[in-house]
């Protein structure tokens, strides 16, 4: 079958599942929907920011929440819904954002490695088959939005700026970056990440100059579309978060941090009981990321397979789980094993002979942009750290592998380019690798349909 047929195929898949869990799942059924749908009402009908007694959701971004209003209202006056009702049917938007940065990445990926069609293919069904994705777009959240903003960035950056670098590119690149900021705090991660990226390509010009004229139009574009919020809002400080502290000093189980929280893995708990409170007390960072990540840590999506008593039962209380759902979710940590140690490996590969390129000789354009891909994970798991650090909650709530969605396309890549140019010449591991991965592929697209 053509290249073409195949990806389209893989889009369609995806999109059949998207919208499949739209209609499944009670909008009701996310994590914070009282917090956000108060954010969206008000910002939308109200044109203002909420105030920390109206929604606790006050320090995140505005954009998403602006924009889902206002498009609920349009919906809910053609329609004549009411406002949650035609609130829950942007889902199918932010579904479709997903669909288009999954298109977004396999173009990126494509252009970065043109002669490598089967690998181009791999990086997008494995892309597509992972089912944190499916979770976000079926809730009312910020993180599709971020993602395809993320995106889009990317695309932009790597296809049409880097290639002959201009000043209304420049502006343009700007306002995609500001517009994620309003977005989400993490695209700082990818702010920084392209900065660097702008003066490694004119440092290598031997334009320090130049590069730093296009940084300056760029920050003045970031800092004039989102400053009024973050320096307005904030008071200057990016991770004051306000009463939102306080709120988890009341909790009744709250801790300190511990130092093996960030390291430690209890490997049998993990692979048998990958479901909260199993993990939650004492919480341990890498096996609730884990957990969440391939499968369903915080316990809500009940696929329907389990009958309609599960997911009742996990709304009414989050630790209700039945047996047969919790070994569903233990084989999903199984058989996901071999996909993460690639994936990590692949990932620690690319950072490494990537930054020794950048530093050792003057690296090509393929090489600055794996390199920032790298660069954005390692930011972006920084500020990961530093906010869960800053405000650590009973059970690690800030642990979410949504919250870090925009990267995961960056572990795919790693992972594809790792697979195809060093795991290839070595054939006996090579091929069983594949096998797994297929087979860790085709379960995951099962795992992600509600």
């Amino acid at each position: 079958m053509p290249k073409s047929k195949l990806i389209w195929l893989v889009l369609l898949t995806a999109a059949v599942i998207f919208f499949h869990n739209v209609m499944a799942y009670p909008p009701k059924g996310g994590f914070d929907y009282l917090r956000r749908t108060t954010y969206s009402r008000i910002t939308s009908e109200q044109f203002r920011l909420p105030t920390y007694a109206e929604t606790s959701e006050v320090y995140d971004a505005p954009a998403f929440y602006f924009l889902s209003g206002l498009t609920a209202r349009t919906i809910s006056a053609m329609g004549r819904l009411p406002f949650l009702e035609a609130l829950a049917d942007v889902r199918y938007l932010t579904a479709s954002l997903g669909l288009a940065s999954f298109f977004l990445w396999y173009k990126i990926f494509s252009y970065l490695n043109p002669k490598n069609k089967l690998a181009a293919v791999w990086f997008m069904l494995f892309l597509a088959s992972v089912p944190v994705f499916y979770r976000a777009g079926a809730m009312i959240v910020s993180e599709p939005l971020t993602v395809f903003n993320a995106s889009l960035s990317f695309y932009f950056f790597i296809t049409k700026f880097l290639p002959k670098p201009t000043f209304k590119k420049a502006v343009i690149l700007g306002l995609l970056l500001g517009f994620g900021l309003l977005t989400r705090i993490t695209f700082f991660a990818i702010i920084f990440a392209i900065s660097i990226g702008v003066m490694l390509v004119f440092l290598q010009k031997r334009q320090f100059l130049t590069g730093v004229k296009f940084l300056t139009i760029m920050s003045v574009i970031i800092l004039g579309f989102s400053g009024w919020f973050y320096l307005g809002r904030q008071g200057g400080k990016l991770l004051d978060f306000g009463t939102v502290k306080e709120l988890y000093d009341q909790m009744p189980k709250h801790e300190s941090i511990r130092l093996d929280f960030y390291y430690y893995v209890p490997f049998k708990l993990l692979m048998n009981y990958p479901v909260r409170p199993y993990l939650s007390y004492p919480s341990y960072l890498l096996p609730i990321y884990y957990a969440d990540f391939w499968g369903d840590y915080w316990n809500y999506f009940a696929q329907s397979r389990f009958g309609p008593n599960e997911f009742a039962a996990a709304k009414a209380h989050r630790e209700s789980i039945s047996a047969a759902r919790r070994q569903y979710l233990a084989w999903q940590m199984q058989i996901n094993l071999i996909p993460t140690l690639v994936m990590v490996a692949a990932f620690l590969y690319c950072l490494t002979t990537r930054t020794l390129a950048v530093f050792k000789r003057r690296p090509d354009r393929k090489i600055i942009v794996e390199f920032i891909f790298c660069v954005t994970v390692i930011f972006i798991w920084g500020s990961l750290l530093a906010i869960i650090t800053k405000y650590p909650g009973g059970e690690g709530d800030w642990i979410k592998a949504q919250y870090s969605l925009l990267i995961v396309p960056i572990y795919i890549y790693c992972m594809t380019v790792f697979l195809f140019s060093v795991l290839k010449k070595i054939k006996f591991i090579y091929w069983p690798t594949l096998v797994v991965l297929f087979l860790a592929i085709i379960n995951n697209f099962i795992f992600s349909w509600f």
